[in-house]
């Protein structure tokens, strides 16, 4: 009972003062990120030592932008193989994704298609993800996608089965985002944004207000797996790479 009592105290987030230190102690390197640095206050800081996700949303022109903030009491090479390992895990329910011709190393191509329900349209895009090295040398994990440039010219590359699989299917005009990771003792602020507009009828208000309203179980989804990555991540499983492209160790 005294050693699941102490593993319980472990688990706890750090206290609002030393969360928003370790947040002032990485302001200087928010400069090398793709990201815009989310507004974070005193009550979110609060939320998150209250082990509860922070969740804001950023005003901005066309879409707004969907913030969430938590702490994960993991090692970051566990919440970073959890958010990456999307061969074993999926974290959005109904999405098809292949990677498409010119991923490389620390850059993905990725296709991805969504099944909405009737009377919606699918949805698909093409994305392009990195890593961020620059800011990983400064103390920060980051993972940022954004549109392909070549918006829905970049359809050209994909496969027959893939190319039916996105008849009738509606392209997404604004979808981009990302993920930080950044280290402290016994665990990890992760903050997470996304900014969508799915194109079609659908306000951007409502895609605005389901960004915000998934925050929360994404984030518990991360952590719960984040728990399992050591028993999963080990001799045998492919590579995944870290923020500065080289492979997380297995365990």
């Amino acid at each position: 009972m005294l050693w699941l009592l102490a593993n319980a105290a472990l688990a706890q987030p750090p206290d609002a003062s030393a969360l928003e230190g370790l947040w002032s102690a990485r302001r200087s390197a928010f400069g090398e990120a793709r990201l815009p640095t989310p507004p974070l206050t005193a009550e979110h800081w609060a939320k998150i030592a209250e082990g509860k996700v922070a969740r804001m949303r950023v005003s901005e022109d066309g879409a707004d932008r969907a913030v969430g903030a938590y702490w994960m009491s993991h090692a970051p090479e566990a919440v970073w193989v959890a958010i990456l390992d999307d061969t074993h895990d999926t974290i959005v329910s109904g999405l098809t994704e292949r990677q498409l011709t010119g991923t490389a190393p620390g850059h993905k191509v990725l296709y991805q298609h969504l099944d909405l329900p009737r009377p919606f349209d699918d949805r698909h895009w093409v994305l392009v993800i990195e890593n961020n090295p620059a800011l990983y040398a400064e103390g920060v994990w980051e993972r940022e996608w954004t549109l392909d440039p070549r918006r829905d010219g970049a359809f050209v590359d994909l496969t027959a089965d893939l190319a039916k699989l996105a008849e009738g299917s509606v392209y997404t005009p604004v979808n981009e985002g990302g993920w930080w990771l950044i280290p402290g003792d016994g665990g990890v602020l992760v903050v997470y944004q996304v900014r969508t507009d799915i194109g079609g009828s659908v306000p951007e208000e409502l895609v605005v207000r389901y960004a915000m309203s998934t925050l929360d179980e994404m984030m518990a989804h991360v952590d719960q797996r984040a728990g399992q990555i050591p028993a999963h991540y080990t001799a045998g499983h492919f590579a995944i790479l870290r923020a500065d492209n080289e492979p997380v160790p297995t365990w």
